[in-house]
Protein backbone atom coordinates (compact mmCIF):
# COMPACT_ATOMS: atom_id res chain seq x y z
CA UNK A 1 0.00 0.00 0.00
CA UNK A 2 1.27 3.50 -0.90
CA UNK A 3 0.51 6.44 0.54
CA UNK A 4 1.72 9.09 -1.67
CA UNK A 5 1.92 12.44 0.13
CA UNK A 6 0.28 11.02 2.94
CA UNK A 7 -3.48 11.40 0.96
CA UNK A 8 -4.38 7.86 3.32
CA UNK A 9 -3.53 9.91 6.72
CA UNK A 10 -5.53 12.71 5.29
CA UNK A 11 -7.97 10.91 4.32
CA UNK A 12 -8.45 9.44 7.56
CA UNK A 13 -8.27 12.51 9.49
CA UNK A 14 -11.19 13.72 7.35
CA UNK A 15 -13.87 11.05 7.25
CA UNK A 16 -13.33 10.86 11.14
CA UNK A 17 -14.05 14.69 11.66
CA UNK A 18 -16.49 14.83 9.21
CA UNK A 19 -18.20 11.24 10.86
CA UNK A 20 -17.95 13.52 14.54
CA UNK A 21 -19.70 16.66 12.94
CA UNK A 22 -22.33 14.84 11.60
CA UNK A 23 -22.80 12.91 14.88
CA UNK A 24 -23.08 15.85 16.90
CA UNK A 25 -25.61 17.28 14.69
CA UNK A 26 -27.59 14.00 14.92
CA UNK A 27 -27.53 14.13 18.44
CA UNK A 28 -28.34 17.62 17.99
CA UNK A 29 -31.40 17.48 15.21
CA UNK A 30 -32.35 13.45 16.14
CA UNK A 31 -32.68 13.28 12.28
CA UNK A 32 -30.59 10.43 11.07
CA UNK A 33 -28.37 10.80 8.23
CA UNK A 34 -26.77 8.98 5.56
CA UNK A 35 -22.98 9.40 4.45
CA UNK A 36 -21.80 8.42 0.99
CA UNK A 37 -20.65 5.06 -0.28
CA UNK A 38 -17.37 4.56 1.51
CA UNK A 39 -15.36 0.93 1.50
CA UNK A 40 -15.52 -1.30 4.78
CA UNK A 41 -12.33 0.85 5.46
CA UNK A 42 -13.68 3.79 5.67
CA UNK A 43 -17.11 2.89 7.05
CA UNK A 44 -14.75 1.67 9.80
CA UNK A 45 -13.18 4.81 10.65
CA UNK A 46 -16.51 6.45 10.28
CA UNK A 47 -18.05 4.29 12.96
CA UNK A 48 -15.15 4.35 15.76
CA UNK A 49 -15.14 8.32 15.17
CA UNK A 50 -18.82 8.30 15.71
CA UNK A 51 -18.99 6.41 18.68
CA UNK A 52 -16.62 9.14 20.45
CA UNK A 53 -19.44 11.15 19.92
CA UNK A 54 -22.22 10.21 23.09
CA UNK A 55 -25.95 9.51 22.23
CA UNK A 56 -25.62 8.37 18.57
CA UNK A 57 -25.09 4.89 16.89
CA UNK A 58 -24.20 3.66 13.22
CA UNK A 59 -25.12 1.11 10.99
CA UNK A 60 -24.03 0.24 7.61
CA UNK A 61 -26.47 -0.60 4.76
CA UNK A 62 -26.79 -1.47 1.21
CA UNK A 63 -24.84 -3.91 -0.96
CA UNK A 64 -21.18 -3.05 -2.01
CA UNK A 65 -20.03 -1.26 -3.75
CA UNK A 66 -22.94 1.11 -2.71
CA UNK A 67 -22.77 0.37 1.05
CA UNK A 68 -23.28 3.45 3.39
CA UNK A 69 -22.21 4.29 6.78
CA UNK A 70 -25.44 5.86 9.09
CA UNK A 71 -25.76 7.74 12.36
CA UNK A 72 -28.78 8.06 14.13
CA UNK A 73 -29.64 9.11 17.32
CA UNK A 74 -29.67 6.49 19.63
CA UNK A 75 -33.66 5.83 21.30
Amino acid sequence: LVDVEDYGKRRRSQLAERARQVARRVRRTGRPETLEPMSPYERKIVHDAASEVGGVETASEGQEPERRGIIRKLR
